[in-house]
Order: structure tokens, then C-alpha cells, then sequence
């Protein structure tokens, strides 16, 4: 067995580990700034986008569906089907180069203003830490006391949160009328089991 003192580090290897392989928490502090109420803005705009997208119709059709059981993919009312994934490949491809060129063009835009992953944890789910843990000096201290109240009730409201987003992705996912009649999959028709 090796003697634990000789794998020490001797210094913090990462600013999210401590010395002795334990997670150190990082607890970020609001940095305003003269473009932060913008990019909230635009946040809180695409969050409300992003919850009302499946309910936008183009002649009939949802604005967005990945339909996986049927195998249609509509996009602003163009149906593609599972023989058409030539089309979807270039127009996903389209997509990549797009958010390479706005990158390259404007710097972080992407990132840092509409990247789903930083739009959602900079603009919903830090405020609502920071509205029942206060700031990242009373974290730390609820840090180390460990779970207290204000800490489930937190929790209890990202879960919350965390529902609503994943209904509405499955809306995306599947036709509504399936979700609320009997869940994502249509259980009547299946996928045929002979490939194509």
C-alpha cells in the first residue's frame, strides 16, 4: 500500500480540488457590469423562447419537432423525413459553422450570451441561489454548516425548474396531445422493427 503523504500534492493542483483529492466549491460573485442587464435581457428573451417554442405553428406544423418515433424532423413548417437526413446533416453542419463564424466575428457571443448552458445557470439558477443563500460569503458559511433550510427549499425550487424545462424539451421531442394523452411515444403505432 502506498503511504498517502508521498501522493500529496503540495500545492492545490486545481482551483476546484484540495489538497487531498477533496472538492473544493467555487462560489462566484455577481460581476455586474455596463453589458450585464443586456445580456439579461436577451437571457430571460430566450428562456421565454425556448418555453414557448412548441406552441408556435407554421401552417399546422409545430415551428420545431424532432418527432424520433415517426421519424420527422419539422423545422419552421418544413417536414423532413428519415430519407432526407442529407438535408439535415448540411442544415446542422449550417448551424456549426454558424456559431464558428459569430465566435470568430464577434468573440464570445455565443457563449457567453446564448449558449443554453450559460443562459440557464447565469440567469435562473444563480439567482435563485443567490436569493435563498445570499452571496458567496453566506455560502460558504452554509457550506460548512452544512443543510439547512434555506439550502432544501433552493433545491426544491431547481428541481421545480428543472421539471418545467425537461416538459418543455419533450414537447420538442414529441406532439403535445401525445405527452398529455400517454407520454412521449405514441403506444398504439411502433417503430417498424425491418431497417431501411
Amino acid at each position: 500500500m502506498t503511504n498517502p503523504q508521498s501522493i500529496a500534492a503540495p500545492d492545490r493542483v486545481l482551483p476546484t480540488l484540495n489538497r487531498d483529492g477533496t472538492r473544493r466549491k467555487v462560489r462566484p460573485k455577481l460581476s455586474g457590469g455596463r453589458f450585464y442587464a443586456r445580456r439579461r435581457a436577451v437571457a430571460w428573451f430566450l428562456m421565454v423562447l425556448f418555453a414557448a417554442l412548441p406552441f408556435f405553428k407554421i401552417d399546422g406544423k409545430p415551428l420545431v419537432l424532432l418527432d424520433l418515433p415517426h421519424r420527422h424532423f419539422t423545422f419552421f413548417g418544413a417536414t423532413l423525413l428519415a430519407t432526407d437526413t442529407v438535408i439535415f446533416m448540411l442544415f446542422m453542419v449550417a448551424v456549426l459553422v454558424g456559431v464558428f463564424l459569430l465566435t470568430a466575428l464577434f468573440g464570445r457571443v455565443w457563449c457567453g450570451w446564448a449558449c443554453p448552458q450559460t443562459v440557464y445557470m447565469e440567469f435562473l439558477y444563480r439567482p435563485i441561489e443567490r436569493f435563498f443563500e445570499g452571496g458567496p460569503a453566506s455560502q460558504r458559511k452554509i457550506d460548512r454548516e452544512g443543510m439547512n433550510a434555506r439550502r432544501v427549499i433552493k433545491k426544491r425550487r431547481f428541481f421545480s425548474s428543472c421539471l418545467f424545462s425537461s416538459r418543455t424539451f419533450s414537447r420538442v421531442l414529441c406532439r403535445s396531445r401525445q405527452i398529455d394523452r400517454n407520454g412521449c411515444g405514441d403506444r398504439r403505432s411502433s417503430i417498424p422493427s425491418r431497417s431501411w
